[in-house]
């Protein structure tokens, strides 16, 4: 691992530059010659957890902080982590619940729509139709 991103990595941390910590820490894990250590690994994925969960990217934390679980890290004993695992679970869990409901009111919307839609070709069908009886034979016929 290239020792002078990580000093930057830090830096932008210490300084709260927190999608300048983002960048750099995706640069070093995205990078595939680094061969970094499972515990170097955890530690810049809390750094970029703790770093979207600031910048209120509650899913992108929630994920990180979930693949440094998956390395092994045992959450539990980082109170800070801890809460905002939970915190942004939680906030993602209610994002998908909210976008799954607006796909749901979408669709009865464009359903309603169609009803609707439906409805009225119905009344216009009746409404042109109702005066245009076609007739089969003719009243004149019958009579001699």
């Amino acid at each position: 691992m290239d020792q002078n991103l990580y000093v930057q990595v830090l830096v932008a941390f210490g300084l709260n530059n927190y999608n300048e910590a983002i960048e750099l820490i995706s640069k070093i894990l995205g990078d595939k010659s680094n061969t970094v250590e499972r515990q170097v690994n955890i530690v810049l994925l809390k750094q970029r957890a703790t770093s979207y969960f600031k910048l209120q990217l509650f899913t992108e934390a929630f994920k990180d902080m979930q693949s440094s679980i998956n390395m092994g890290f045992d959450i539990k004993r980082d109170e800070e982590l801890l809460y905002m695992y939970y915190h942004a679970k939680s906030k993602t869990e209610l994002s998908e619940i909210i976008n799954t409901l607006e796909q749901i009111k979408i669709i009865c919307r464009l359903n309603s729509s169609r009803e609707i839609m439906l409805l009225k070709q119905i009344n216009i069908d009746k409404m042109f139709n109702k005066n245009d009886r076609t007739r089969t034979r003719s009243q004149s016929a019958g009579r001699k």
